[in-house]
């Protein structure tokens, strides 16, 4: 529950298999689980994630956002799961708002002899084809401009040239944003749940999500698909329409509630109403 104005009081955090985008781990914590720190519940809740996959999973790689917390624990050579050989990539999204392109480190770094029309230096060298004379419109970058400095500022950050090896496999954790706006079709921010009934609501969601995964698109009958618009307030895109969905696990799922509960040996949780226990009643023609 993430209410308008109001700290976190749950974070679920959700793991994608990267090649089928299948849901293979989720986990929700409470902030009370957590000494009520609601900056810390992400990495609580990234830790719960590992123990409960490293022994079942062989994972090779975790994309995550740029979580400072996150990346201590990835860390290869300080970190707690360094043993494991993990490689930590970063969602290149989050690199592209400012750089239109990810290159390799060391041609990164040869952009800044690019720009000055300097092709090939002591370390390396560009990699395009022979630039023919006067193909060039803009005028080269004069060494040591107020443009030249303002550019090596941006190419040789500490930070960022520190971080580029994270974004080189180019993924992305958009589908994570997806199913966190699915989740709120089954809870809604606008209502309180007990930490029981929002991981419950939480797994249907992951269900819905998982056996809907892979609808084709929806076709008219002469087979073309169906597009719909989506305006946003600082654009608008078209998307493909998917099937509609057919909720055909229901019905195991009932049966497995049920088959559940006959087994547990227990009765079904059964509240007093109030007149049963004051002994009172009120009746209306």
């Amino acid at each position: 529950m993430d209410s308008p104005g109001h700290c976190a009081q749950f974070c679920t955090y959700t793991t994608i298999e990267q090649d089928s985008r299948d849901i293979v781990h989720i986990v929700s914590v409470d902030k009370r689980e957590t000494n009520r720190k609601s900056v810390i519940m992400e990495k609580e809740c990234f830790i719960r994630t590992m123990e409960a996959l490293l022994p079942e999973l062989a994972i090779k790689e975790v994309v995550t956002d740029a979580h400072p917390q996150i990346s201590a624990l990835l860390n290869p050579e300080r970190g707690k799961y360094k043993a494991w050989g993990i490689q930590h990539s970063l969602d290149i999204w989050h690199a592209a708002k400012s750089l239109s392109k990810k290159l390799r480190r060391m041609m990164w770094v040869g952009v800044l002899h690019h720009v000055r029309d300097e092709h090939s230096w002591a370390t390396g060298c560009c990699q395009h084809e022979p630039l023919e004379e006067g193909s060039q419109e803009k005028q080269w970058i004069k060494q040591g401009s107020a443009a030249h400095k303002a550019l090596a500022g941006v190419v040789l950050d500490k930070r960022w040239l520190g971080l580029v090896k994270k974004f080189l496999n180019f993924r992305t954790t958009s589908d994570l944003g997806s199913f966190q706006n699915h989740i709120l079709m089954y809870s809604s921010k606008r209502h309180a749940y007990t930490p029981f009934v929002y991981k419950t609501r939480t797994l249907l969601a992951a269900i819905d999500y998982n056996k809907h995964n892979r609808r084709l698109p929806a076709r008219k009958r002469d087979g073309q698909k169906i597009y719909r618009r989506s305006y946003n307030k600082k654009s608008k895109s078209v998307y493909t329409m998917k099937e509609k969905k057919q909720y055909s696990y229901i019905p195991d799922l009932q049966r497995a509630i049920l088959a559940r509960r006959l087994g547990s040996g227990k009765g079904l949780p059964c509240k007093q109403p109030w007149f049963a226990r004051t002994g009172t009643a009120t009746t209306y023609s």
